[in-house]
């Protein structure tokens, strides 16, 4: 600046006269010039404080207790995302702040982005989130901000880790080329009072994956790149889109090959996008969904329509039935007696349960071992019986209370049966999508939480869950929505 007697400084005191300045100046520039030397450029910067940053967190730092679904203890497995293959929605990650101080109070939130231009934008400053366009984030992992001793004002507290899934519905399915989430994480003091932007941690997870085409509940299976066939599962997770049921089998199949002799849930916690897209796949391609089923070509789902409609329901419901059981009556007949009769007896009932399930395992050349009648008293939801290892399981516990409910108990479970001993990999498509789902099966809990549907009066119809009840991600898969429909269907004839 220059004040008021033409000098350089602030109010005179240290400056100098303008001429003087200007004849050095000259001088100087002379002096280059005549010396030739050249000019170099000096310049001076000031530390800066370097930016927090979101990361995913790279390893397994607990478990589930099979028994309890709790956090039960710490398992120290790599977690391995390949950052350039996107991720399902739905997907769990886990994900750290690194830069924020010590003891501040850290805020989690998300953002959808329906295309990239939209990121674009964002990324650029011409346009600016807004608190309709945020959802602030909890940690579902049970673990992180749950496994201290807290005081009840230290439980309010956010911590520099957390486990949440990603979105599991996109605003528009049918149009979108990339869809992204972008998760901040940053201090705020006055909790939730304040929008995230480009200055705080943040982190842009890529959740364009695709199953098929249309709305969760019009999908629709494409055209079966064959390309893709002889892809390692790595590949094939870099993929854009899985379009038919025969590429989930290769999917489902490269993912089983490169499971090797791990258990499956430390599998799929080692690598969270196989599991958030397994996921995904089985809630897309439905196995109930008409719109779905229609979509596939016959060549692809003929033969496995044939086995589970035209033999295994048909065999039970116009051959197994109407055999005589005892004392003249039809097993149809002997069960609505025991039905009817509120004073029904335990042994009547197992004794009924048993020869039903041995009929039925004869039929159909199953290896059946025994029926084991086991006690488990309810705790949450109701436990009607299980299939393992050539054991139909039945809890005797309810069975009188509940007798209506186990007679398809006994044909979901030898379905099962069924389905082990003779679904293989030489099916059509849609018999191996069910063969490949029993082997690649989904059961846990956290994290696959996000994957649920809302029972509709279709899907009572089809599966008899209760209208408006949440089915979750072990309900949907296909080698259960498999025996459910058969069950139904034949208990309706009942």
């Amino acid at each position: 600046s220059i004040n008021e007697k033409g000098e350089f400084g602030s109010n005179g005191s240290i400056g100098m006269a303008q001429a003087q300045l200007l004849e050095d100046l000259s001088k100087q520039a002379k002096f280059i010039q005549d010396e030739k030397e050249g000019i170099v450029s000096l310049r001076v910067e000031y530390p800066k404080q370097e930016k927090s940053k979101v990361n995913f967190i790279k390893e397994i730092e607990w478990e589930l207790d099979e028994d309890e679904d709790v956090v039960s203890a710490e398992k120290s497995v790599r977690i391995i995302i390949d950052e350039k293959a996107n991720f399902a929605p739905g997907t769990y990650v886990e994900c750290e702040v690194d830069g924020l101080e010590d003891d501040v109070n850290i805020v989690w939130a998300l953002a959808q982005i329906q295309n990239e231009a939209g990121l674009q934008r964002i990324l650029e400053g011409k346009e600016h989130l807004e608190f309709k366009d945020i959802k602030f984030l909890k940690d579902e992992s049970k673990y992180f901000h749950e496994c201290w001793e807290m005081d009840d004002e230290e439980k309010d507290e956010e911590f520099e880790k957390i486990g949440f899934s990603l979105p599991l519905t996109r605003a528009n399915e049918e149009e979108f080329d990339k869809y992204y989430a972008l998760v901040f994480a940053y201090e705020d003091k006055n909790k939730f009072k304040r929008l995230p932007n480009l200055n705080d941690a943040y982190k842009i997870i890529d959740m364009s994956f695709k199953v098929g085409s249309g709305r969760d509940d019009r999908v629709k299976e494409l055209f079966t790149r064959e390309e893709l066939k002889a892809l390692n599962v790595y590949n094939l997770n870099r993929q854009k889109s899985i379009d038919s049921v025969e590429e989930v089998n290769w999917f489902l199949r490269a993912n089983l090959k490169n499971q090797e002799k791990r258990d499956f849930f430390t599998y799929l916690r080692t690598y969270p996008q196989f599991a958030g897209k397994i996921a995904y796949i089985y809630y897309r391609f439905d196995l109930i969904n008409k719109e779905f089923l229609t979509s596939i070509s016959e060549k692809d789902k003929g033969n496995y329509l044939q086995d589970r409609d035209g033999k295994y329901i048909s065999t039970i419901i116009n051959k197994i039935l109407p055999l005589e059981y005892k004392n003249g009556k039809s097993f149809k007949q002997f069960h609505t007696e025991l039905l009817n009769n509120k004073n029904r007896d335990l042994k009547e009932c197992k004794d009924f349960l048993k020869a039903l399930t041995q009929t039925l395992c004869k039929e159909f050349n199953l290896p059946l071992e025994n029926v084991v009648f086991y006690s488990q008293k309810p705790s949450g939801s109701l436990s009607f019986g299980a299939y393992e290892e050539n054991k139909v399981r039945l809890n005797q516990y309810i069975l009188k209370a509940y007798f209506k409910e186990f007679a398809k108990t006994v044909f979901h479970e030898c379905r099962h049966f069924y389905i082990e001993k003779y679904y293989n990999h030489n099916m059509d498509a849609l018999g191996r999508y069910v063969f490949y789902s029993e082997k690649a099966y989904i059961n846990e809990k956290i994290i696959f939480d996000k994957f649920s549907r809302i029972c509709d009066p279709s899907e009572n119809y089809l599966v008899g869950c209760n209208i408006g009840a949440i089915q979750d991600a072990y309900e949907i898969q296909p080698n259960e929505r498999d025996p459910r429909y058969v069950e139904t269907l034949i208990g309706r004839s009942l």
